[in-house]
């Protein structure tokens, strides 16, 4: 677009914050096999290099499916030794989502169309101008003697990629339209070229 790389353009458009000071959230939509993790593996290497950090930027990946364990994204209770009793203990453990927002670099959200309609709603408000959530499996004090769900906001260094197959594919669901708007989709085709290259036999 506009004679520059993929990687370029893309960094370019991480540097368009909205009214928070956060990168919009994007998305590539395309076939299988063409590309799109690896393109976000590439630009988590970019945005390093583009920051002068040594190495790449940590990669938060969500991988959509109607299985999709609630408790692997937002966190859960988990069993650990303690190492000072060498006994179990129960403890809360951050899920992937909680992580990202914490640390900060790209949070990845793989085959976004096979999260179904009742999973994808839990991220609206972490897409939108809110850049939080409300993490209702996560009950901390309320300084009143009771409790309420923790609200987690995201780092500002958080850069949120989505990817995609379009409509057709096996397992894809109907994607909220709430869901859609708050992402900047971009087409993410096979490359030509390189196919050309890969497959020299029609």
């Amino acid at each position: 677009i506009g004679g520059m790389s993929d990687i370029d353009y893309f960094l370019k458009k991480r540097q368009q914050k909205d009214g928070a000071g956060y990168s919009i959230p994007l998305g590539l939509l395309g076939e299988t096999q063409s590309g799109k993790t690896m393109f976000v593996q590439a630009l988590a290497c970019a945005v390093a290099k583009e920051e002068g950090l040594p190495k790449p930027m940590p990669v938060f990946t969500v991988m959509g499916s109607s299985g999709l364990d609630i408790r692997d994204v937002f966190g859960g209770i988990g069993s650990v030794i303690d190492p000072r009793t060498n006994k179990d203990v129960l403890v809360w453990m951050d899920g992937i989502i909680n992580e990202a927002c914490a640390c900060g670099g790209i949070l990845y959200l793989d085959e976004l169309f096979s999260m179904t309609a009742s999973q994808a709603p839990a991220l609206y408000s972490l897409l939108d101008e809110r850049h939080d959530f409300e993490n209702h499996l996560h009950a901390v004090p309320n300084g009143y003697g009771r409790y309420h769900s923790e609200r987690v906001v995201a780092n500002k260094n958080l850069w949120v990629l989505t990817t995609a197959n379009p409509a057709g594919y096996k397992g894809v669901q109907a994607v909220p339209e709430a869901m859609l708007n708050r992402i900047d989709w971009h087409p993410w085709d096979y490359d030509e070229t390189v196919e050309k290259a890969l497959i020299p036999s029609s």
